[in-house]
């Protein structure tokens, strides 16, 4: 891997051998062998190009609210979203940048008189994860109010993506791993009562409190839900609340939701989901698959 790191260390935060729990949501994870943070959809490019050119595999890190990075960490370029940062508004658009905080977006929306986001009140992760994974809550999906999507394809060129009527699937957007996310627009409606709008947004942020979500470091729920099946109900009745492997438990509060209590590594929430797995595929027959995406190997 020949990856020039020196040529772009003047103007862009880079480094090698990371340590990426410093940056994880979960806060465990292994190091990668090289870290960099643009601020730029240019910069982005520049990082793709040398990328492509060396043969150096690219890994995105977004939020890494619905991430696992593996112990053993991460090879090749990890490119971090969490510095492209930006808010601009433009009649009924809202055009936010990949690093944006979801739930900054929805309150800068408001502030401008415009409804739509609100159900997504509390969302921990940001604007690129949240169209990569089709992010959602309480019946709405960040794909429902997506217009279009600007990405850094595999050869580091811009591009745009229009939102069509079949783009967002269940938790998963229309891009692949391999483009680089670094801008979303959400078309949404006009609102006089914005006092109204904000109360909606806070009492959905209030319920994800309630129930649990912030006392423990955790990524939300950890399986997709099968089809007209809950993944939560279906474990919380095979009796996992409670269990744990090392400082991964399953939490008490969503069967679906594993948490770190203090000390957890990534292969104790690997370890604790596979058995997860197991058990409800032996007892139910049914296979269930990640909402989490694993980085590195497990």
């Amino acid at each position: 891997m020949d990856f020039n790191v020196g040529l772009y260390s003047e103007k862009i935060n880079i480094s090698t051998d990371a340590e990426l729990s410093r940056y994880s949501y979960l806060r465990c994870g292994g190091r990668a062998d090289i870290l960099a943070f643009p601020k730029s959809a240019d910069e982005v490019c520049e990082l793709v190009r040398e990328a492509r050119r060396t043969d150096t595999p690219i890994t995105v890190l977004g939020g890494t609210t619905n991430t696992l990075i593996s112990d053993s960490g991460i090879r090749g370029l990890v490119i971090s979203t969490a510095h492209l940062k930006g808010i601009t508004m433009m009649g009924s658009l809202v055009i936010a940048a990949a690093g944006e905080r979801m739930d900054n977006v929805i309150n800068k929306s408001i502030e401008h008189n415009l409804r739509g986001l609100e159900k997504l009140g509390g969302m921990p992760g940001t604007v690129g994860g949240a169209i990569h994974g089709n992010a959602g809550a309480n019946g709405l999906s960040a794909g429902d109010r997506c217009f279009y999507i600007d990405y850094i394809d595999r050869d580091g060129k811009p591009r745009r993506s229009p939102n069509y009527c079949d783009s967002f699937q269940y938790r998963k957007g229309p891009l692949t791993d391999e483009v680089i996310i670094v801008h979303a627009a959400f078309r949404l409606t006009p609102s006089l009562n914005t006092v109204s709008v904000r109360l909606e947004k806070e009492h959905y942020q209030r319920e994800r409190i309630e129930k649990g979500h912030f006392i423990y470091p955790s990524l939300g729920c950890f399986f997709k839900n099968p089809e007209g099946e809950s993944a939560g109900r279906i474990i919380d009745e095979l009796g996992f609340k409670g269990r744990r492997v090392g400082g991964a438990k399953v939490s008490a509060f969503n069967a679906n939701v594993l948490v770190n209590t203090g000390n957890a590594t990534s292969l104790d929430f690997y370890r604790l989901s596979r058995e997860i797995r197991e058990e409800v595929r032996e007892k139910r027959g049914i296979e269930l698959e990640y909402e989490v995406r694993l980085m590195g190997e497990f």
